[in-house]
């Protein structure tokens, strides 16, 4: 039986303000976060978003279809925050940016089939 190749995601994460940013690498069933669901993530610090951007490295990503999430938090409770004066800034590999909702996991997702290099999320 031979081995299933297994790929590395590397990138940069652009964000106009410093802080901590999760970044997530996930196929439908984790964009849904069933527990069946494929994860890889990353958390990123942003101490100086003008001179240089966070830097990633995803790595043992098997072939298939992913989507990859990323978020600013900006009051560091570890998750994605919606509220009357917005939404935390945020941002996908894919970029949309749906009018009054996230994206959907056909929205944002690619396939895999390689290492994935030199990728760039922008968070807004």
């Amino acid at each position: 039986m031979e081995a299933e190749e297994l790929y590395t995601v590397t990138g940069s994460i652009t964000s106009s303000r410093p802080g901590t940013v999760y970044l997530q690498i996930v196929d439908e069933a984790g964009f849904n976060e069933e527990e069946t669901g494929f994860f890889r993530g990353a958390i990123i610090e942003i101490s100086s978003p003008d001179k240089s951007p966070g830097l990633f490295t995803l790595e043992n990503i098997p072939p298939g279809t992913y989507g990859i999430r990323s978020f600013l938090d900006t009051n560091g409770n570890g998750k994605i925050d919606f509220s009357l004066r917005g939404i935390e800034p945020w941002g996908t590999y894919r970029p949309v940016r749906p009018f009054m909702r996230g994206p959907r996991f056909r929205e944002i997702s690619f396939f895999l089939d390689g290492n994935l290099e030199d990728i760039e999320v922008i968070l807004k």
